[in-house]
């Protein structure tokens, strides 16, 4: 105990792996430590952080140089409430309205922006909206929707590998193409996913979210009552059981 060795470094010292030791610890009462990196703040200059400054989950890690993690670890030892507490208040104080489950299914199913772009939008920490998607059970990371960027080889920069093999298969054909062309101008709110050679392209790959589904549909019957040419590409496409759907799909732009 004086050398605060962790389970870990015991189990190394006995060549056994860490449960063993963590047992043998409870067996005769020693409580274990936590070690977090970073410097260790006092409950003090938490507390000032959090209710006097009201400084984010990540500012304070930033500051002590320590995981977020660890300072959710000692905010709790030092009595200071994680949620409906001090750091839900700090929203408050900015003036932040509370965002009903449609508006962020909106937001992240339909115009699919991150959580930070989320909490830009709030004026609340990303936490805050994190908290959010706990609070309305929804998640986060909608199955078929990462929020990662990815770069295509025409440099577009597009946000699922379902629109990054579409975007680099019309490159590969030289196709001309839009990404995320603008439909406003002919009268609908929002953006198809492509554009080449005046036929829409649209990648639906969100899965289990009745909301995405209505506005597929929504969007659909738009292009087809508005006599749009749609090539339409689902995320079972893709599949290898498919053998190349989507790509047969395109085939129609040569």
């Amino acid at each position: 105990m004086e050398e605060r060795q962790t389970s870990r470094e015991i189990a190394v010292i006995y060549r056994c792996s860490k449960h063993p030791i963590i047992n043998a610890l409870k067996e005769l009462g020693i409580t274990r430590h936590t070690r977090t990196r970073g410097m260790k703040p006092t409950c003090r200059q938490l507390r000032q952080w959090i209710e006097g400054e009201y400084l984010s989950l990540t500012a304070i890690a930033e500051k002590t140089g320590a995981h977020c993690t660890g300072i959710r670890w000692w905010a709790k030892k030092c009595g200071i409430p994680w949620s409906g507490g001090a750091w839900t208040q700090r929203n408050k104080r900015r003036g932040v309205q509370k965002p009903s489950k449609e508006q962020l299914e909106e937001w992240y199913l339909i115009e699919r922006m991150s959580l930070e772009n989320i909490a830009q939008k709030l004026g609340a920490s990303r936490q805050y909206v994190t908290d959010r998607f706990e609070e309305y059970d929804m998640g986060p990371r909608a199955s078929g929707w990462s929020h990662k960027i990815f770069e295509c080889t025409d440099g577009h920069i597009v946000k699922s590998t379902y629109e990054l093999r579409v975007d680099n298969w019309l490159s590969e054909h030289d196709i001309t193409h839009v990404y995320e062309y603008q439909l406003c101008n002919l009268g609908f709110t929002g953006s198809a996913d492509f554009m080449a050679s005046d036929i829409f392209i649209e990648v639906w790959g969100v899965r289990d979210s009745p909301r995405y589904n209505a506005r597929k549909k929504l969007k659909t019957n738009w292009y087809t009552e508005n006599g749009h040419a749609l090539i339409s590409i689902n995320w079972w496409d893709f599949s290898s059981q498919k053998k190349g759907l989507w790509k047969r799909k395109l085939e129609t732009l040569l």
